[in-house]
């Protein structure tokens, strides 16, 4: 229970294409306390952040986006969130062995990966030391 305490009150938007991650994902963030906000698409994830304060939704604390599910559209979902200047850490899913990708969303702007499958206290810990660090965009 202590740790569902320390993660109370921050926001995760999470970035999944594939129901079944972003279940496992959003259930395990939830059981840590976080409070999830859900996109599909890339569409949808910069609709949510472009429109967070008229919705009541300040926007998240971090962003943990699934490269796996979302291919390509990952680094253009990324590059857009730091060209709109939104000073968030931004975590990315990648499948074990994909360091191109992995390369690719740091250079557009991801601040850490975790590399799938992972461990859930290894999901924690990376969204844990994001939440710690100060972001550079």
């Amino acid at each position: 229970m202590e740790k569902a305490q320390e993660h109370r009150g921050h926001q995760v938007l999470l970035i999944v294409a594939v129901e079944g991650r972003r279940i496992r994902i959003g259930r395990l963030l939830a059981r840590a306390g976080y409070r999830i906000h859900l996109a599909v698409t890339q569409r949808e994830a910069l609709h949510n952040l472009a429109h967070r304060d008229m919705s009541g939704w300040q926007g998240p604390d971090v962003i943990l986006v699934d490269q796996e599910s979302l291919g390509t559209a990952a680094r253009v979902v990324i590059g857009a969130i730091r060209n709109a200047e939104i000073d968030v850490p931004i975590v990315v899913l990648s499948a074990f062995g994909a360091a191109d990708d992995v390369i690719g969303c740091l250079r557009a702007g991801a601040t850490d990966y975790i590399s799938l499958p992972a461990e859930p206290g290894q999901v924690l810990d990376v969204l844990r030391r994001a939440l710690a660090a100060p972001t550079v965009t």
